[in-house]
């Protein structure tokens, strides 16, 4: 039995001590054998952030299921660092509590995506009912929903011209109040007036 036992013995006595030869040279190699490569690292971001750019966007602001105002604009380049959406040849119609409108248009502006503030500069038109007017800069803030007109600005309607500086228009009271006053031209007939 002892000689049956024997073969076993050395076959299972050779096993363990290949595997323990086995175990310990790949212990070895995983020690002292090739690291691992490093992972990558992602590119670092450049300070130069391009802006996001759309052609010819439109833009419509609803609150409450109701339409506040609708943008259009020939160019829009997004800087999310700045949360503002920088505008390029401007047009905005800023909708009344009660039905009707207020038509802007700008050479440039921006609209703030945390505030929704629009603000329209270069030579902005504004028509407001039979009301037209002009300024340099004006502001739409849509929690008092009013237009803000800084600096100076002409007003036209069908009989009368006026001039002055800073322009609130109250779009839910359909109220403009003009801050400082420098001329008024009326018109009597139908003869245009000269300046």
């Amino acid at each position: 039995m002892d000689r049956i036992n024997q073969p076993t013995r050395k076959w299972l006595k050779r096993t363990v001590i290949l595997t323990i030869v086995c175990g310990s040279a790949l212990g070895l190699w995983l020690f002292i054998g090739p690291k691992a490569t490093k992972q990558p690292e992602p590119p670092v971001a450049s300070t130069n952030v391009q802006p996001a750019q759309m052609n010819e966007i439109r833009l419509t602001e609803i609150e409450e299921g109701v339409k506040k105002w609708v943008l259009v604009a020939k160019r829009a380049d997004y800087l999310k660092d700045q949360n503002v959406i920088r505008l390029s040849d401007v047009e905005v119609e800023v909708f009344w509590k009660e039905g009707g409108n207020v038509k802007l248009s700008g050479d440039n502006g921006y609209i703030n995506t945390k505030t929704r503030q629009l603000t329209l500069e270069g030579e902005v038109q504004a028509q407001v009912a039979d009301y037209h007017f002009t300024a340099a800069h004006v502001t739409y803030i849509p929690k008092e929903r009013a237009l803000l007109a800084q600096g100076q600005v002409e007003i036209k309607s069908p009989q009368a011209l006026v001039q002055g500086n800073n322009l609130r228009v109250e779009l839910d009271h359909k109220s403009l109040v003009l801050e400082e006053h420098l001329l008024t031209r009326c018109r009597f007939s139908e003869k245009l007036w000269t300046r």
